[in-house]
């Protein structure tokens, strides 16, 4: 089951491909075989959390990653 992570406001990414600490997309959306989610991030809240999530989303750590139940 293919996963797609489709980063959104991607921006200030240098030439390392490390975004820099200003990087904050509002959402991440996964593209499933059963269709689409969202997943919003609240930076205000947990910031740490959020950025870690979305470098590993735009990484593609999720690609391919959750099993079919």
């Amino acid at each position: 089951m293919p996963i797609v992570v489709d980063m959104l406001a991607v921006q200030s990414i240098n030439q390392s491909g490390i975004p820099d600490k200003m990087w904050q997309p509002p959402y991440v959306q996964f593209d499933t075989t059963m269709g689409e989610f969202t997943v919003e991030l609240y930076w205000k809240h947990a910031p740490q959390t959020c950025r870690n999530f979305a470098e590993l989303a735009r990484r593609g750590y999720y690609n391919n990653g959750i099993p079919s139940l």
